[in-house]
């Protein structure tokens, strides 16, 4: 005979053992979160830490939900039941020297940075774009500083030179940048000038990008030798143009994209550090206007700059 079961609404209680059971969880699932992020990157690793990540938010709000209950408990409880109970791997991670746990407060909000900036980290892999990375990547460093996040990015970014993330070349995201403004650089890529100058401006997009996850001082500092460098690849783009007769600048304007993005980023970057005065403002909004207003002609008709401006770089 079938026995028809009713469902009753049943609510679960909490209590101290659930507050430190959860609190135990989320130290192991840290250990599993770095043990995963060694790993090479891959699309199954990815799938992984997101999995994990997943576990961890529901395992704080775990934590935040038996709060209570842990205050309660008495230090000599709390010392027996994590040396008898947690993994010996754990126990390992912490310093021997005297620790001042952070407030609670400061240790939730930590914890959900640092797994916001995860997922951040993977949505910036599926950018295509080399400005739409390089966007990411400054909105990245804007967040609050998280070394294991930072170091995990700067790991993917540059561990293969050639590679983002291990995937998709560098040269193919230059060469995209020349294919949205309608010029079909790859015909011409088997012509050894151009292919030369294409791979040299892969490498100063790879150390543009390097430059961008340094702190707003260092990169203040960095922006010199990088605006050499893009003076460099302007005339080697000038050269190869008038060699090989070709009708349109688009070489040459690749690498003034990205000088003009460069300076507007490092006027920007005066106000952050609050270098300028007061009589400092109509002069740098005037050179910002300027600026934006070759960009913009740029996207549209990739038209040629005044000789004047070329000396700025």
């Amino acid at each position: 005979m079938s026995k028809n079961k009713k469902k009753k609404n049943q609510t679960v209680t909490l209590n101290i053992h659930d507050a430190m059971d959860s609190r135990l969880k989320l130290r192991r699932g840290m250990v599993e979160l770095h043990k995963a992020m060694q790993e090479e990157y891959s699309f199954q690793s990815k799938e992984t830490l997101l999995q994990i990540i997943g576990e961890q938010e529901k395992r704080l709000k775990a934590v935040q939900e038996t709060r209570h209950f842990y205050l309660d408990v008495e230090s000599s409880l709390q010392e027996n039941y994590y040396n008898q109970s947690i993994v010996k791997s754990v126990n390992c991670i912490n310093n021997r020297r005297p620790f001042h746990p952070p407030a609670f407060c400061t240790m939730v909000s930590d914890l959900s940075e640092f797994f916001a900036q995860l997922k951040m980290i993977f949505q910036m892999e599926q950018e295509t774009h080399f400005f739409d990375i390089l966007q990411k990547v400054k909105l990245f460093m804007d967040r609050p500083r998280n070394i294991l996040a930072h170091v995990y990015l700067d790991y993917q970014l540059f561990n293969d030179p050639s590679r983002y993330f291990g995937g998709e070349t560098y040269l193919k995201l230059v060469t995209r940048i020349l294919s949205e403004n309608e010029f079909q650089v790859e015909p011409l890529m088997e012509q050894e000038r151009v292919l030369d100058f294409m791979e040299k401006m892969a490498l100063v997009a790879v150390e543009y990008l390097g430059k961008y996850m340094r702190n707003p001082y260092r990169q203040r500092r960095a922006f010199s030798k990088l605006y050499h460098d893009i003076s460099l690849m302007i005339h080697m783009a000038n050269q190869t143009q008038q060699q090989l007769e070709l009708s349109s600048p688009a070489l040459s304007q690749l690498a003034i994209e990205m000088g003009l993005k460069m300076m507007s980023d490092q006027l920007h970057m005066g106000y952050s550090q609050n270098l300028y005065s007061q009589v400092d403002f109509p002069f740098v909004l005037f050179y910002l206007e300027y600026i934006y207003g070759l960009m913009d002609n740029n996207q549209k008709n990739w038209l040629l700059y005044p000789k004047d401006f070329l000396k700025c770089l």
